[in-house]
């Protein structure tokens, strides 16, 4: 049997003996010790530790009826933000149609109960890089699961199965259900079409062009931590959405300690752009995105920021995971699309909760996912 630890409140973790035990402390012992919330602020949810095949999994664990950003909450990432995201749609009758059918479907998801929910291996973070379990460990935490949680669903969110990855099939093996979750872009330095792509080359030479200077994590200060966070907020928050994480200053303070590799692009003393990025499991993905969106467009810091990511992971050979949103931009730099899922475990909870689950997933099917497709996103 995979050996599966869930350690205790108060209990010590052997943080230097784990894989990548270093880093995780960096970003989790500060949120174990003062909660969730002071460091983003509109996440209230329980934050433990799994130890698995020598990994840290952080479970983030919901009772249910608080409001939370879609990074733990099910109900806001499938109905509040889609709902939100309504405006994006051109067609006055279909976006009738669809807001018709969110409301209806928000309804029996609250009655569902969804948020009631342990999410496995949850960074609170857009995007989960997940390592390679074997199917007996995830079994395992499966049964961990159940036994600890048994009124709880239990899901894994930004599961995907982009060349050959193996924890959906494991997932699905053990009966998770599969729920369309989101459109993500993928970019490997590895694929000579990638690297390739001439809107690449002509981003490279707008950043050396520029006269911004790229500066790392070692050249700023906790002072930097307000400005990196408005960043952020102008466009995670201000520009697409209020349901997106709200780091605070602490947030950003602890990834310049090192939570993340952050790298921001300074001009005349002032920071005008920051990415903030995660590597784990041969990939690294951006939580931490942000510039100046009161500068003009010529500019040109969303194509600078996006730039560094590119040449971060080419100096690293790792694959760069892109999240969602901005579909054409990320497709004319060759990223491919690959269709993530939130994978969730209900066999164990009453009929009328397995079914607002059920019937989520085929809307997400029939209707969400065709649309995606159809529009290219």
């Amino acid at each position: 049997m995979s050996e599966v630890r869930l350690v205790e409140p108060g209990e010590p973790i052997p943080w230097d003996d784990l894989r990548d035990g270093p880093w995780a402390r960096t970003f989790l012992e500060p949120m174990l010790r003062d909660g969730v919330t002071p460091y983003v602020g509109n996440v209230h949810t329980e934050l433990r530790v799994l130890i698995a095949e020598g990994h840290v999994l952080p479970l983030t664990v919901n009772p249910g009826g608080e409001t939370n950003a879609w990074v733990v909450s099910p109900r806001n990432a499938y109905i509040d933000y889609a709902a939100e995201e309504l405006r994006e749609v051109d067609s006055g009758v279909l976006r009738a149609s669809l807001k018709g059918a969110i409301g209806g479907l928000g309804a029996m998801v609250r009655a569902g109960r969804i948020d009631r929910v342990v999410h496995v291996d949850n960074w609170l973070l857009s995007t989960n890089l997940h390592p390679e379990l074997s199917r007996g460990t995830v079994a395992a935490i499966q049964r961990l699961l159940r036994d600890r949680w048994p009124d709880h669903a239990h899901a894994w969110r930004s599961v995907h199965a982009w060349r050959g990855e193996p924890l959906p099939e494991h997932l699905a093996g053990l009966g998770y259900q599969g729920v369309p979750a989101r459109s993500c872009w993928v970019w490997d330095p590895r694929d000579r079409h990638h690297r390739g792509a001439r809107d690449i080359k002509r981003d490279r030479r707008l950043l050396r062009d520029s006269g911004y200077e790229v500066v790392d994590a070692d050249g700023l200060t906790d002072g930097d931590a307000p400005r990196l966070r408005a960043l952020y907020d102008a466009l995670y928050l201000d520009k697409y959405s209020k349901h997106n994480p709200w780091f605070t200053d602490a947030f950003v303070r602890m990834a310049l300690a090192g939570g993340l590799t952050v790298r921001a692009l300074c001009k005349d003393g002032r920071l005008d752009g920051v990415v903030g990025f995660v590597i784990r499991a041969g990939f690294m993905t951006t939580p931490l995105f942000g510039y100046d969106t009161s500068l003009p467009i010529e500019v040109g810091l969303y194509r600078m920021c996006s730039q560094l990511l590119i040449e971060s992971a080419l100096e690293r050979d790792l694959i760069l995971h892109q999240s969602a949103g901005a579909a054409s931009f990320k497709r004319n730099r060759r990223a491919e699309s690959v269709l993530e899922h939130t994978f969730v475990d209900t066999t164990h909870l009453p009929l009328r909760r397995r079914a607002a689950w059920t019937v989520l997933r085929e809307a997400m099917e029939r209707v969400a996912v065709p649309i995606v497709r159809a529009r290219g996103l």
